[in-house]
């Protein structure tokens, strides 16, 4: 649905939007006019900022463009690899074999070598 929306304008269009609504229920509900100009200001304001700091190469900018860094890459490809490892040993292929286990292999302890 919003993949036509390019990442950096995401979060901003979403303030812009939520702010838009908040001053227009104002308005509605009877409130004073002042109160929703304010808070178009205030809104216009925030949005620019957040277009702003969504352009940055940070982390904070990053959250804000609505695009991964390498911090929730790394987390995301670390989330695969253990759903990876549960599926499989639902399966069996995962499992250690039995005949290990006897052995000692679940301490890390090296098998005996024999001469």
């Amino acid at each position: 649905m919003t993949s036509f929306i390019p990442p950096r304008l995401r979060r901003p269009l979403l303030l812009a939007l939520t702010g838009a609504i908040f001053a227009v229920a104002w308005v509605v509900r009877g409130g004073p006019a002042w109160i929703s100009i304010m808070v178009v200001v205030a809104t216009a304001v925030r949005v620019v900022v957040v277009y702003v700091r969504a352009g940055q190469d940070t982390d904070e900018g990053a959250l804000a463009g609505s695009r991964a860094d390498e911090r929730l890459k790394l987390l995301a490809a670390q989330s695969w690899a253990v759903a990876g490892k549960v599926g499989l040993s639902n399966y069996g292929v995962g499992a250690q074999d039995p005949a290990d286990e006897e052995a000692g292999a679940e301490d890390g302890a090296p098998f005996p070598v024999s001469p």
